[in-house]
């Protein structure tokens, strides 16, 4: 009976483990990951997309973001205060310029500063068709995070310049 006193042992082992990895809450770092993951999903836009899906579309981005939340670009050196809706209104005039564009995010680098405060600085590129003309984009975007209840939040983003004219 050695052998199935040992059985028993290891299958309580394994049990525990998997009850463990099942209740493990995901670590700050890769909710934040998920909220990227919905930004890009959200924010790429198939041929033929409908207008009530452009605004539920649009709708779920400007969840994403803090209310206020800051847009900051470098060049040419502006920064704006936007509240939801206005970043509903420009995700929703943005996505109408393109018939179809594909939103990915590479490179990611996530700095969780406290339980409340993050950084992500991420390589972002857009695929898109403007016009029925191809449109390619490569750019260094970084973003703050804050978490005021239990969602992480995008309260800024600032693009980048990375090679100066």
């Amino acid at each position: 009976m050695v052998t199935g006193r040992n059985l028993i042992i290891v299958l309580a082992i394994v049990a525990v483990f998997a009850g463990l990895h099942v209740l493990r809450k995901p670590d700050d770092e890769q909710l934040i990951k998920n909220q990227l993951s919905v930004l890009a999903e959200q924010a790429t836009k198939q041929a033929g997309e409908q207008p009530m899906e452009t605004i539920t579309r649009a709708g779920k981005i400007a969840g994403l973001f803090a209310d206020p939340c800051i847009l900051k670009i470098e060049n040419p050196g502006t920064e704006e205060t936007l509240h939801h809706q206005e970043v509903l209104q420009r995700v929703t005039m943005a996505r109408n310029v393109f018939s179809t564009l594909k939103v990915s995010f590479y490179d990611i680098n996530v700095t969780v500063a406290s339980s409340h405060q993050a950084n992500v600085i991420l390589t972002m590129r857009l695929l898109g068709q403007i016009d029925d003309e191809s449109y390619t984009d490569t750019q260094e975007v970084e973003f703050d995070f804050s978490k005021p209840d239990k969602t992480w939040l995008i309260s800024k983003v600032q693009l980048v310049e990375i090679l100066e004219k």
